[in-house]
């Protein structure tokens, strides 16, 4: 009853789950900022030489302290590692590589390494990529060698798993406790819940509430019928009973329809690219990356207000702005088509997701520099950026042009220039 109705519930909240997502909480708390009062008070009484995630329940434990404890499962299973110095994250229990549990890493018998600083080059402020291939296999190592690394060495930081951003959620630390309270019993397959088009269907059923909660009984085969009865030991008259099986029609149903979900297209908006105004540059910047491969392509072309290319390929957004400080220009406009990058760059607020030292390092960059914004615009009004990008995917190589326009540009430039005029 306490899962959501898309899942099969009734979606009534789950009080004990609920409690320990606000409890879990404090915990974050205590994890995210050290330096609070109530959690240095805490870690004197409690774990005065360890960490929240180890501490001991104690010989007297309050029953604050009790409480938050009960909760500690939950951030356990849900917090992450970001990457910064690497000094205060093991290399084997610590949750620091995507999508690679920590159970799942092997010790080596006679490895040195013990924190993931002891991975990094101090010299560079890069992976170690000897270290690396030394102490994991190479599926993991790639894993590794992916991770965004700051030259800053910056601190490291903890994140919550299933924020984008990395930060702390009641919603999904409900999600989890929920999960753990009742044990995980109606866990879809990797397929997904076979049974997720009834539920959607039943609950936006325009029919009286007591018909929805009739057709819920029905598909949990909560009604009286041959099986539900015969399962209870019932030995009186089941002739009466018609059905079967509440949910033998719906399966039969499966079988014999292909239940298709078409996505609907969504109407986009052509924008053409605009030059900058005045003496203000301005560089389009892009990407071309697949899932299934362990690098990208980038690009970037930096226009005057005529249009005319003055620098293209770039690496990244980075070395974007770093080649912008190394020509001197102090008034720009740099657009990109990733909305989600432009969001994290020009946000006050801290990220942590797993991309937070290449977002602290651009935002460095760019705080010096008043006169260099970043802005959002449409795939439309990217083209030139875009195709530089897929073509550096394609060579792997790096090119640079200046004043001479390759051929692979011509005719998007010209596009955008006649669309001007």
């Amino acid at each position: 009853m306490c899962l959501p109705k898309e899942q099969g519930g009734l979606g009534f909240k789950h009080l004990y789950a609920h409690n320990l997502a606000m409890l879990s909480k404090q915990g974050w708390r205590f994890l995210s900022n050290p330096t609070l009062l109530v959690a240095r008070v805490f870690k004197a009484v409690y774990y005065p030489n360890g960490s929240f995630l180890t501490a001991d329940l104690g010989d007297r434990p309050s029953y604050s302290w009790r409480s938050i404890l009960e909760a500690r499962s939950t951030l356990q299973v849900s917090i992450f590692r970001r990457i910064g110095n690497g000094t205060s994250v093991n290399i084997w229990t610590d949750e620091w590589i995507l999508n690679v549990a920590a159970h799942s890493i092997s010790r080596l018998s006679e490895t040195v390494f013990e924190y993931v600083a002891d991975l990094l080059d101090p010299s560079t402020g890069s992976w170690d990529n000897v270290a690396v291939h030394a102490c994991f296999v190479p599926d993991i190592a790639t894993h590794i060698l992916t991770i965004p690394l700051s030259r800053r060495f910056r601190v490291d930081k903890i994140a919550w798993k299933f924020d984008k951003k990395g930060w702390f959620s009641v919603k999904y630390a409900y999600k989890v406790a929920r999960a753990f309270s009742i044990g995980h019993i109606f866990a879809s397959t990797s397929n997904g819940d076979p049974y997720a088009q009834l539920w959607k269907a039943l609950w936006k059923a325009k029919v009286p509430n007591k018909v929805a909660i009739f057709g819920w009984r029905a598909a949990h085969n909560l009604l009286p019928t041959r099986v539900a009865l015969t399962a209870k030991a019932y030995t009186g008259e089941t002739s009466s009973c018609l059905v079967a099986n509440a949910l033998a029609w719906y399966e039969e149903f499966l079988q014999a329809n292909i239940c298709g979900n078409p996505s609907q297209g969504r109407h986009q908006l052509s924008k053409k690219w605009e030059p900058p105004v005045g003496d203000v540059l301005k560089l389009n910047v892009d990407e071309a990356y697949l899932l299934q491969v362990p690098y990208g392509g980038t690009g970037g072309v930096l226009r005057n207000m005529q249009g005319s290319p003055l620098h293209s390929e770039l690496m990244a957004l980075k070395q974007g702005v770093q080649f912008l400080h190394s020509m001197r220009v102090t008034s720009a406009v740099i657009e990109s088509d990733c909305q989600v990058a432009v969001v994290a760059l020009t946000s006050e607020q801290v990220d942590l997701s797993q991309v937070n030292a290449l977002i602290a390092e651009v935002k460095d960059l760019l705080t010096p520099n008043a006169g260099i914004r970043i802005q959002f615009v449409p795939r439309q009004a990217n083209n030139v950026a875009h195709r530089l990008a897929s073509h550096g995917f394609e060579s792997n190589v790096n090119h640079e042009w200046f004043v001479n326009t390759p051929e692979l540009l011509l005719d998007a430039l010209m596009y955008d220039l006649n669309r001007i005029h």
